[in-house]
Parts: structure tokens; sequence; C-alpha cells
């Protein structure tokens, strides 16, 4: 089994100390994906705290490491009072077919839009967005 250290390399982890420090406070949405969970991994290297947010809550593992996931709430969001949000939830292509074009795009655009109806960044203390998609 690949160990947490061996599933991110080193030119990736010290690229993510450059953008996120242990004092941190990240929150991480659509932890559960291929983004999400590369996202996680490096955060919880760097040592910064984080809350992890996916569809749906559940507890899932990258490289023997237990993570816990929650669904979006908001004001369990706002208590965390992230300084650094990376925002990886989207619907994949392969669900084109279950929703038809015009609701696949309609449900990532109102992912995407999320933050912003919430009222992030405003002021929460945030610092930084990454990964920010643009409509």
């Amino acid at each position: 089994m690949t160990s947490l250290h061996d599933a991110i390399s080193s030119p990736a982890l010290k690229l993510a100390r450059e953008a996120i420090s242990s004092d941190d406070r990240v929150l991480v949405i659509g932890a559960t994906g291929w983004f999400g969970q590369t996202a996680t991994a490096m955060t919880h290297l760097v040592g910064a705290s984080y809350q992890l947010i996916a569809s749906r809550a559940r507890d899932f593992e990258i490289g023997g490491g237990q993570f816990r996931a929650y669904i979006w709430d908001e004001a369990r969001i706002r208590e965390f009072n992230p300084t650094v949000i990376i925002d990886a939830a989207y619907i994949t292509r392969e669900f084109i077919d279950d929703f038809g074009m015009e609701e696949f795009i309609k449900q990532n655009r109102m992912l995407t839009n999320r933050l912003n109806r919430a009222g992030f960044p405003g002021d929460y203390g945030l610092t930084r967005v990454l990964c920010r998609r643009i409509n």
C-alpha cells in the first residue's frame, strides 16, 4: 500500500508548502474527487488544519490515511473560518448522459457560484481561494 507521503511527489509538496502554511485553516470542497483527494493529502502533509466537504458525508482513505468529509453546511464552514479555500467540486463528464447537457451545465454553475452566494470571500479572514473555476 502506498503511504500518504509516497502518494505526493516532492515537487508537488514543495508547491503546496508555498501556497499553504501550517497556520492556515483550509476548506477543501470536492474533497473525495481525484483533485480534492490530492489537495486533501497535500494539506494534511503541510500540517494545516482542514475541513473537507463532499456531496455526501463519508469516511475515505488516501495512502493509508483516514479522512472524514462532511456535506456543505454554511454554519459549520463559517465556524471553521477558513483562511484558504480549495474548490474542486464539479460534476464530471461521465454524468452528462445522466443529467443531460443543459442540466449538467446548470449543476456545475450552481457549484461554482456556491461560495459567492454564501458571501465568500467576504470578511471571514479568507486570504486565498485556490482552484476557483470561472463560468
